[in-house]
């Protein structure tokens, strides 16, 4: 039996095309990848449709799995991009700051690693974030100035008019990152990573 390729990778690198190219053109609404991040999943189903798509020896199948593929990869941008209802929210999985209020200005969160976290208008003002790992995380009017990113991973982030003056990026990485409207004064944008990250 001849083995097909796969699908997610191109499924993937497309869809991410054209929402860059849709977000440079000002179609895309405020904060679409923020809310786009919570449909992360969605990479785990084409990815099992892959697997099982490479392994399919009929042909109607196998395209009726692309479809199926691509269905579900549209159905997740449409979501996100007419938002999801308020009541489906408190389902998604998430860690918060919540013990400190969102006040996290001068905290040393060095090395911490956070995933699936909202630290939308959180003060980090002058915190020390060396080397710390950020995926899927809210950082939409967050407060960082003069906060310390070092050598920080930041993964699929919304920093949508974040405060981002005059922090410190040396070696750090920032992909698949929305900082549209994002107050980048001071900061030398340059001395970090940047991959598929929109400003």
């Amino acid at each position: 039996m001849t083995r097909r390729q796969g699908i997610t990778g191109p499924l993937i690198l497309i869809t991410f095309g054209i929402l860059i190219i849709l977000n440079n053109l000002k179609i895309l609404p405020d904060g679409f990848f923020g809310s786009l991040w919570h449909f992360w999943p969605v990479i785990l189903i084409v990815s099992g449709l892959d697997i099982m798509l490479t392994h399919s020896g009929s042909r109607s199948s196998y395209f009726l799995g692309i479809l199926l593929g691509i269905a579900v990869v549209c159905g997740a941008v449409a979501f996100a991009w007419i938002g999801v209802p308020h009541t489906q929210q408190p389902q998604m999985q998430t860690i918060s700051f919540d013990e400190h209020g969102g006040d996290l200005r001068g905290a040393h969160l060095e090395g911490t690693n956070r995933f699936f976290a909202d630290l939308s208008h959180a003060n980090m003002s002058g915190a020390n974030l060396n080397g710390a790992n950020f995926f899927f995380i809210d950082m939409s009017s967050a407060d960082l100035e003069g906060a310390e990113l070092n050598g920080a991973n930041i993964f699929f982030a919304d920093m949508t008019n974040a405060n981002i003056r005059n922090v410190d990026m040396d070696g750090a990485n920032i992909f698949f990152a929305d900082l549209s409207g994002a107050d980048l004064e001071g900061t030398n944008i340059g001395s970090a990573n940047l991959l598929f990250t929109i400003r």
